[in-house]
């Protein structure tokens, strides 16, 4: 059984890391006022909430960012 929207944006709350979850939650209304489909939205929402998960809550997407930049990626 797929999850509902609801159910991937009630887990942004989850995210130990209160920085992640702003971004996300910000990045979750830009998908918005670009007129996103549900299913695009739900796909990239899991996508960082996972990702968020795996660095809590120590390391921000700006610390990765950071990292990026240092590497020459």
């Amino acid at each position: 059984m797929t999850e509902k929207l609801k159910t991937v944006l009630e887990k942004i709350l989850t995210i130990p890391n209160p920085v992640n979850s702003s971004l996300i939650q910000e990045f979750y209304q830009f998908m918005i006022d670009n007129r996103k489909s549900d299913s695009y939205e739900k796909n990239n929402l899991k996508a960082l909430i996972l990702f968020s998960h795996e660095f809590a809550p120590n390391i921000t997407f700006y610390d990765i960012r950071k990292e990026k930049r240092y590497l020459n990626f």
